[in-house]
């Protein structure tokens, strides 16, 4: 995931300009397509080749959703406002313009390939759909990582700019691609697909699980619910129309059981970044608190306290109860009079200084090493929550390119399966590199005693 976590710089203005002109192209050959212009309409092709998965005609509505929803994104990526400090605009936009780009030109292809209405027009037009579920499923992959990373979008317009638009043509273009697979192969080896409409709802269906268990992502799975109430209302096949009502059922049971089992994410503005479950008094069953549950050297004694802390209070911010898509910005205590000169306290949601914790976290994972407890138990893979931070003050005549200096108090735990917490203090510096990119360097560390369960 890291190699394509987004960097916090804008776009440059060449790029935005490139995905606004292929959003119009996508829309020009839409509305094209919509009027004849190209051949027949998509509907009368549909009509011509019905397959067992072929959803419901009103169902193919939610393009116009989508339309808005990405026409907004790219409207909203091109121009200047909110592209600031904070990264987060940023880093969405690095995750999808690209992205998108390819998706609409794929779009563009199958629209011209769906017309021919030929074995070959219909195996180029799955080449082509099936490329923009790719390249739309990458730019979801990215948001997800940058919400792990950073949090979810902070405000509503980003949310719905470029997340929601995302995902929702995401998880359509999954029961597209089904449907058009169904089609070719009609054409090319005949009408007997029951058992490929079968499975291919079933794949697309645990994609959607997947989203809906693993990131919580509820518009992935309410478009998912949409496309099969859709097919189950057309379709003719006895064995599919079990198969999508049985689909149906299962997408908001498994979103259900896996929210009270293991809150994790929310990708929605307002959720939850990192939790790690329910407040628990002692020792959780299967943590490294319970010598019986796990043979592994524990960096640290572990106690009823760590537990608790370690399920409880790893999470990063949670909407203000009085305005849902404010961010509460948790604040520092600092020393000013500490001898280091460390007397600024940081907004621990402060992205620059996110980043810096970030470079802490992996650099004492790096220096863990393959064979340590980090790598064993908990496979590389934890949560990084800063509770105390401090910087040196910057002179108001400080150049550009003078580092930032923190010093910063965290909590490490396993991410996933195994609940323990360790905490450390670091110090290192935070400025521009030669490229012009944020880096992180002269970082130390060493591991302290947690603080109160709370903090």
């Amino acid at each position: 995931m890291d190699i394509w976590q987004p960097n916090s710089q804008a776009p440059a203005r060449p790029l935005r300009i490139a995905t606004l002109g292929a959003y119009a192209v996508f829309i020009a050959i839409n509305v094209a397509s919509s009027a004849g212009l190209l051949g027949p309409t998509n509907a009368e092709v549909s009509a011509k080749f019905q397959v067992p998965l072929t959803p419901a005609g009103w169902a193919f509505s939610i393009w116009g959703l989508i339309f808005v929803l990405e026409g907004w994104g790219a409207a909203y990526q091109y121009i200047d406002l909110d592209y600031d400090a904070d990264g987060f605009k940023a880093r969405f936009v690095n995750a999808t313009n690209l992205n998108w780009i390819v998706a609409w030109a794929a779009c563009c292809a199958w629209q011209l390939a769906f017309v021919q209405q030929t074995p070959g027009g219909m195996w180029l037009a799955l080449a082509a759909i099936v490329t923009a579920f790719l390249a739309m499923g990458r730019a979801l992959v990215q948001l997800y990582s940058v919400k792990e990373r950073f949090g979810p979008a902070p405000s509503l317009p980003l949310y719905c700019a470029f997340f929601l638009g995302t995902t929702i043509n995401t998880a359509w273009l999954s029961v597209a691609a089904s449907v058009q697979l169904l089609i070719s192969l009609r054409l090319s080896f005949g009408p007997h697909l029951e058992a490929a409409a079968v499975l291919a709802a079933a794949v697309f269906t645990c994609l959607g699980a997947a989203a809906l268990i693993r990131e919580h992502d509820t518009a992935y799975g309410l478009t998912l619910v949409w496309a099969l109430v859709a097919v189950f209302e057309h379709t003719d096949s006895t064995p599919v129309h079990r198969t999508a009502l049985a689909a149906i059922v299962a997408i908001p049971n498994s979103t259900a059981e896996a929210a009270a089992s293991n809150p994790t994410t929310d990708p929605t503005p307002g959720g939850n970044a990192t939790v790690k479950g329910a407040a628990s008094g002692g020792a959780a069953a299967g943590s490294v608190c319970n010598p019986a549950s796990l043979n592994s050297t524990k960096p640290v004694p572990c106690t009823d306290e760590q537990e608790a802390d370690a399920l409880n209070d790893l999470m990063i911010d949670t909407p203000s109860s009085s305005d849902p898509l404010a961010a509460v910005f948790d604040t520092s205590t600092c020393d000013p009079a500490d001898p280091q000169g460390y007397t600024q306290p940081v907004d621990l949601a402060d992205s620059s200084l996110l980043e810096v914790v970030i470079a802490v976290s992996d650099d004492f994972l790096m220096a863990a090493g393959n064979d340590s407890y980090w790598m064993t138990a908990c496979e590389g893979d934890f949560t990084h929550d800063p509770f105390n931070a401090c910087q040196v003050p910057r002179s108001l005549s400080a150049p550009p390119e003078e580092p930032t200096v923190y010093k910063v108090q965290l909590k490490l735990s396993c991410a996933e399966g195994v609940n323990d917490t360790i905490a450390l203090e670091a110090t290192a510096a935070l400025g521009p590199a030669p490229d012009g990119n944020l880096t992180v360097s002269a970082i130390t560390w060493q591991q302290i005693p947690l603080p109160g369960v709370g903090q």
